[in-house]
């Protein structure tokens, strides 16, 4: 049994998004220019006789970033133009006025009140795990003054409207 596990995860299927990841026409057919040199770097080593213990070296890698070499023409019309790609993740800006209307919206709830919804959900059952998930992760990103996402702030909204709905209210504070 163990093999064939082994063996599944070594051989991907025709759908996974491992078996995509192809250069393209122009990176297949032409020799890359500082391939050569780069690897002449890395297993010519400098006073060390292992290659192991060599390319672990920053000297070895300061080497490698030395190398000169030029970007071919054909390969260089199928990079992406970092500037121009969309930013993903936590880090990506908010693009519309109603994202950032909600990230402000839900920021202004303490961190103590999504980890009350947290516990609260747990103790009733009354949201999904993922949601109590969210729930707590969105007290953590405020308590640490990280910020959220839009689609974090999204799904918290939801959470949270669900959570007053089915009867959760929130601890008063002093003021």
């Amino acid at each position: 049994m163990a093999v064939q596990v082994t063996e599944r995860w070594r051989r991907p299927g025709p759908r996974s998004p491992l078996m995509n990841q192809r250069p393209g026409p122009s990176a297949s057919r032409q020799k890359r220019p500082g391939q050569t040199r780069v690897y002449d770097v890395i297993t010519r080593p400098h006073r060390v006789t292992n290659v192991t213990e060599w390319a672990k070296r920053p000297e070895c890698w300061s080497r490698v970033l030395d190398v000169e070499w030029e970007l071919p023409g054909g390969l260089r019309a199928q990079l992406i133009d970092s500037s121009k790609a969309a930013r993903r993740g936590r880090h990506a800006a908010a693009t519309s006025g109603a994202e950032l209307t909600n990230i402000t919206a839900i920021a202004a709830i303490a961190a103590e009140d999504w980890f009350a919804v947290a516990r609260w959900a747990k103790e009733t059952h009354n949201l999904q795990p993922w949601q109590r998930q969210i729930a707590f992760t969105v007290g953590q990103y405020l308590s640490k003054g990280w910020d959220i996402s839009p689609k974090q702030a999204a799904q918290a909204g939801r959470l949270m409207e669900e959570a007053q709905r089915l009867g959760f209210q929130a601890y008063p504070r002093p003021e």
